[in-house]
């Protein structure tokens, strides 16, 4: 393959998702420029590379339709001395949301667009697939850790919206639904155990995984692939997490994704993970245009 003579040099912030919205800019703009990028780091409590968590070539492999002759990411020491390093200076972020803003106000993505495309190039490494080939009814992903409760106090939201919902409320609403009541997965990022003893109590019988010898992020990528296979998906429109799973279950033709952020209910949404706003991501279809 002829590299090309510039490499891009990055630096992806946020949570994991916030991480992925910042991969998608990066890889637009390498594609626009013609240039490669340094393999980037992921990792919320260490560093560990993109190619420690996700397949690296078939990454690559899949890219190879945009970049035509060249891999997209390049690790680090496979850089020559004929290529040159260049820093990025461009609020990766920022750019993510200058592209969704257009997106959710037209309600509308294109098939080449690089969430979709970089999200269907993501398949995690071999080594851990077996703990992602799992299939359940219904996965939840429970936003009940302390950082986001606390980070929900300070958001002014319409009565009817709410960023964080305690454990107790949404069982309440869980089992308002026709949805299974034994065939749960849900995932956290704190105290799985409480929660999980707190579902049985009200009839929920449901599994998680947390591995604490794994990096967080892993754990998150793990329980990321498991939501996307499930039959049903229940989330929260403000959260990147949760909607970058319900785009790649679209991708997948599984619309079966729910939100419970909104009016103290469970309600689908129609949005394909789109829009941050919950009446929005019950309301506006999100279509793709091929």
């Amino acid at each position: 393959m002829n590299n090309p003579k510039l490499v891009l040099n990055i630096k992806l912030k946020g949570g994991l998702c916030n991480k992925l919205f910042c991969l998608f800019s990066a890889c637009e703009i390498a594609i626009i420029n013609k240039c490669q990028i340094i393999e980037p780091t992921f990792g919320w409590t260490y560093e560990i590379l993109f190619s420690d968590i996700y397949d690296l070539d078939y990454f690559n492999e899949y890219m190879l339709k945009y970049t035509i002759n060249y891999n997209l990411i390049i690790k680090k020491n496979d850089i020559s001395n004929e290529q040159k390093i260049i820093e990025n200076k461009i609020n990766l972020w920022k750019f993510s949301e200058g592209v969704l803003s257009i997106q959710r106000k037209n309600g509308n993505m294109n098939k080449d667009c690089m969430n979709i495309n970089v999200l269907l190039a993501l398949k995690i490494n071999k080594k851990y697939l077996d703990l992602v080939d799992k299939y359940y009814d219904v996965f939840i992903h429970l936003r009940l850790e302390s950082d986001w409760k606390k980070y929900s106090k300070n958001k002014k939201l319409n009565n009817n919206e709410r960023i964080y919902t305690d454990l107790n409320t949404f069982i309440k609403m869980y089992n308002s639904t026709t949805f299974s009541k034994t065939d749960i997965f849900f995932t956290s990022g704190e105290n799985q155990i409480n929660i999980q003893n707190n579902l049985q109590k009200n009839g929920l019988i449901s599994n998680f995984y947390f591995d604490k010898n794994l990096e967080y992020e892993l754990n998150a990528v793990i329980n990321f692939e498991i939501a996307c296979k499930s039959k049903i998906f229940i989330g929260l429109s403000r959260s990147t997490y949760s909607n970058c799973i319900s785009l790649k279950r679209s991708l997948l033709n599984n619309d079966e994704n729910y939100i419970y952020n909104f009016k103290n209910k469970i309600e689908k949404r129609i949005d394909k993970g789109l829009q941050c706003n919950p009446q929005d991501s019950i309301n506006i279809t999100t279509f793709i245009n091929h």
